[in-house]
This record gives structure tokens, C-alpha cells and sequence, in this order.
């Protein structure tokens, strides 16, 4: 069996990949499904945005003191599946399914934060570094890959690429179920006085750049997002 840190890389590639094709086609299904035009695909695309971020923020703390904090994952792709996976399936209304997807990307901002801290919780700050880099290429390589499923898949059925989302996030599901949480996985290793000074330093290097990367990551999104929602 893959080691608990592969299987998160694992994690994050699929649950990317079937973000990234949600994303990909909601655009097409609000145009061909629900009859809207720019403004209606804008709107939804904005709602879903808003939910995911906002959830994030108010759900990073609680994940960073929780006990287990994949359990916020585990409810967030569960979520996930229903909300977003299961709304174009119930409804062919506009206001209700702008609810339901906002929620579903909502769900997604309990997901992220608990990943991201499960990686984040490695002791050894150079074993970090590659593993935070490698979890980075994991999901930038699902993001590639959603749109390339996901349009193929809306060819063949409007409700092709959403089963596919369901079965990927259902995957996922399994995949964090399996891994042991950080607290059990990596409480066990002592930290030297030396370790300790190693890892004050890093924060502070980090924590100087935090909001650089913030800024540069909202602007990058903005303008991806601005594109995809008025590609169709």
C-alpha cells in the first residue's frame, strides 16, 4: 500500500482533477441547461468562488486545532458530492442551483486547509520542502488534466463529467479515510532544541512572504477565473 503521504499526493491530484472539471464545465450547463448567458455564468462562477474562500478562512483555524483534522476533510468532499455533484441532476433552476454549487464549493474550503495541514505538519523541515513541492505538482498536474476529461465527457452527456466528479471526490473520500492523522502520524518524533531553532527561523522566512503569495495568488486566480467563465 502507498505510504500515507503518497496517498495525500494522490488525494490531491484527483480532488483537483475533478475541481478543475466542475469548474470547466459549469459554464456550458448554465449556457445549454439552465439558459443563461454571460451574466448568469459570471454570477454562479463568482457565488461558487465566494463560498470556497470563505469557508476556507473560517474552517483553517478549526482544522489547525482539531484533533483530527481530516475529519473536516472527510465532511467537505462528502459535501462536495452532493452539493455540487448531485445539483445538476435535481434542479433546472437557476437561483436554486447557484445555492447548491455555492454550497458544494464551499464544502471544498473544509478540504483543502485539513490537506494542506496534514503535509505542513512534517517535522523535518527539508522532508517538508519536498513534500509540499511534490503535493504541489500533484494537484497542479489534476488541474491540467479535469478540463481535458471534462470536455470530452460533457460531449458525450451533459451529466457525464458530474458523475465523474462524484466518482473521483468519491475516491478521494477513501483515500484520506485510509491515512492516519497528524497528530498520530507525526507527534511520535522528538524534536532536538537545535530542530526546534531550525523551525522558529523557518516560520519567520515564511510568514515574510506570506502575503506576496497571497496577493499573487488571488490576482493569478482572478484573471483564470475571469477567462473560464466567459469561455463558453
Amino acid at each position: 500500500m502507498l505510504l500515507p503521504h503518497r496517498r495525500m499526493y494522490l488525494a490531491a491530484f484527483l480532488m483537483d482533477c475533478a475541481f478543475m472539471a466542475g469548474y470547466t464545465v459549469v459554464p456550458f450547463f448554465v449556457l445549454n441547461q439552465l439558459g443563461g448567458g454571460a451574466g448568469m455564468i459570471g454570477t454562479i462562477s463568482a457565488l461558487q468562488s465566494i463560498g470556497y474562500a470563505a469557508v476556507s478562512l473560517v474552517s483553517a483555524p478549526f482544522v489547525r486545532h482539531a484533533r483530527n483534522g481530516l475529519h473536516f476533510a472527510l465532511v467537505g468532499i462528502a459535501g462536495y458530492i452532493v452539493l455540487f455533484g448531485l445539483a445538476p441532476l435535481l434542479t433546472r433552476s437557476p437561483a436554486l442551483y447557484a445555492v447548491l454549487s455555492m454550497a458544494g464549493c464551499g464544502s471544498m474550503g473544509l478540504v483543502w486547509p485539513a490537506l494542506w495541514s496534514w503535509i505542513g505538519a512534517e517535522p523535518d523541515l527539508a522532508l517538508r520542502a519536498k513534500r509540499i513541492s511534490n503535493y504541489n505538482v500533484s494537484w497542479s498536474i489534476g488541474l491540467t488534466l479535469g478540463p481535458a476529461i471534462a470536455g470530452p465527457l460533457y460531449h458525450a452527456g451533459y451529466w457525464y463529467p458530474f458523475v465523474g466528479i462524484m466518482t473521483l471526490a468519491g475516491l478521494v473520500w477513501l483515500l484520506v479515510l485510509s491515512v492516519p492523522h497528524e497528530k498520530e502520524h507525526f507527534e511520535a518524533i522528538t524534536d532536538t532544541e537545535e530542530v526546534q531553532q531550525q523551525r522558529i527561523a523557518y516560520s519567520r522566512l515564511s510568514n515574510a512572504h506570506l502575503y506576496c503569495a497571497w496577493c499573487a495568488n488571488f490576482l493569478s486566480l482572478m484573471l483564470v477565473g475571469a477567462c473560464r467563465s466567459v469561455y463558453a
